[in-house]
């Protein structure tokens, strides 16, 4: 909804509601392939019925061999609920891309806004471009989103579909250029094939615009032609039209089985990166998304020249990061931070430019833990993460996040400023607040030790706090004040639960 010149997500109780989030939150894989590289590690498990879950075909999940090590059984669904409870500790309020989706079965007081990955391209007509045309990519995704929407349909937590990531949409020459180059059964080239012939009066007529030497229709379709050296550009306007088509069938398609099997439900389109956002392809989506979104990764996004001109309609950001060499990685990833503290003040300006920015309406951090050192299966191994392989939170990051966080919806509507240099470094934060059973403490720098106090002065607990976390719940119901011995002695009340 737009109000006052910028927009807004509505929420299901009809409140503002802008999207804070990161991708793939909730889980930590941290996977690396190991096939001719079995050398570079040590104590990796063999394969095994025991040990096979922490296997992706040649690769070993280093995280979650972690979880398991950290949380013990069930580690997966109790990292879910950790990670729901820090993300609510460090104001981000959305589960982004590739995150867990069991959300919708944990109570509603730990729960938060998540969203739903399709990724769908098979037969394509390029490696990330699918083939639109063809009944099987139809059936396909499909059956992707019926899968997923029988169990969101109907959760107000739900917000959105992304169906795929980072399509190569290229351009009218390159998909038709990428269109010729396949064989008779591609039906993206037979629609392509049809479309030529009803555009142009004869296979002489392509032959005399292209520089091609064919003898008939039937020889282009089922050749699998070499465009080296042949003007395809020539076919300009037609390859606009076809363009236009594959956008048409694509954004239709996928709108259409939304609506049949998630009715209501936001389509937050294809997560656009690069060079491959055109006015064709937005043109087009403008009509059947909810809201667009974009890979960026820049510094900041306030003047972020898309959606195009002539397109009034929101955006979520749904990759960015910065990244540092201070705690041993060694590649940055896209967005480079001289440190971790760095990492945070950039956060902070990459938020502020995006609530000042009237069509965003969301940013979503890439992603939740870092790449393996070793790389992923893609080679990367960026410090791109909130926390480490191991689940070491990101403390100065994360204390930057919350400055802004805290203040997304005074800050968007321009009800006031935030001011950095007025932040405490001490500022401690726990959480669940109540608690039942495990207390959650973070502070900007790794806490150590601690004592629990009842309110009369007695001391109920004190020692060592092991990877940010108290044991509670042999503490009887009631108020406590929880003191950490760092240099200042930091303090905070809580509230024990029955």
């Amino acid at each position: 909804m737009k109000i006052n010149d910028r927009w807004w997500i509505i929420d299901p109780d009809g409140c503002l509601f802008w999207s804070a989030g990161v991708n793939s939150a909730g889980k930590l894989v941290v996977a690396t392939p190991l096939e001719d590289r079995n050398h570079f590690f040590e104590g990796i498990p063999e394969k095994s019925a025991e040990t096979e879950i922490l296997y992706s075909g040649s690769s070993y999940k280093h995280g979650l061999a972690n979880l398991y090590r950290k949380y013990g059984e069930s580690s997966e669904e109790e990292y879910l609920a950790v990670s729901l409870k820090r993300m609510r500790s460090w104001g981000l309020n959305t589960l982004g891309g590739w995150s867990n989706e069991t959300v919708g079965q944990h109570p509603d007081n730990i729960k938060l806004p998540y969203t739903v990955y399709i990724g769908s391209v098979y037969p394509g007509i390029n490696d990330k471009f699918p083939d639109v045309f063809d009944p099987r990519w139809i059936s396909n995704v499909e059956n992707f989103i019926e899968e997923k929407a029988a169990f969101v349909k109907d959760d107000p937590y739900f917000f959105g579909f992304f169906i795929n990531n980072e399509i190569k949409w290229g351009t009218p020459f390159s998909l038709a250029k990428n269109s010729l180059e396949k064989d008779g059964a591609s039906v993206g080239k037979q629609v392509y094939v049809d479309l030529l012939q009803q555009r142009l009066t004869s296979i002489d007529s392509f032959n005399e615009i292209t520089g091609a030497s064919l003898s008939s229709w039937d020889e282009l379709l089922n050749s699998v032609l070499n465009t080296q050296g042949l003007d395809i550009y020539a076919l300009k306007d037609i390859n606009v039209e076809h363009y236009n088509n594959m956008c048409e069938v694509y954004f239709k398609t996928t709108r259409d089985f939304i609506d049949l099997y998630a009715p209501g439900k936001m389509y937050l389109g294809s997560r656009w990166h690069g060079t491959h956002k055109n006015i064709y392809n937005m043109t087009v989506a403008a009509k059947y998304l909810d809201i667009f979104s974009f890979n960026a990764y820049e510094n900041e996004v306030e003047f972020y020249p898309y959606p195009p001109e002539g397109i009034d309609m929101p955006f979520i950001i749904t990759e960015f990061n910065f990244g540092a060499l201070d705690r041993g990685k060694f590649f940055t990833g896209l967005g480079y931070a001289s440190d971790q503290r760095n990492r945070g003040e950039k956060y902070v300006n990459f938020i502020e430019g995006a609530l000042r920015n009237p069509n965003c309406v969301g940013a979503h951090w890439f992603m939740w833990a870092n790449s393996t050192t070793a790389g992923r299966g893609n080679g990367e191994n960026a410090n791109c993460g909130l926390v480490s392989a191991t689940d070491q939170i990101y403390y100065d990051l994360i204390s930057y996040m919350r400055e802004i966080t805290y203040h997304l919806y005074t800050y968007g509507t321009g009800n006031s400023n935030i001011v950095l240099d007025s932040r405490s470094h001490k500022e401690i934060y726990a959480y669940p607040n109540p608690v039942e059973s495990q207390l959650y403490v973070e502070m900007i720098h790794p806490v150590l030790q601690g004592e629990i106090y009842s309110l009369d002065g007695k001391s109920v607990w004190s020692g060592h706090i092991t990877d940010g976390i108290i044991n509670v719940a042999d503490l009887t119901a009631g108020v406590y004040i929880l003191r950490i011995k760092d240099d200042s002695y930091s303090s905070i009340k809580f509230v024990k639960s029955s």
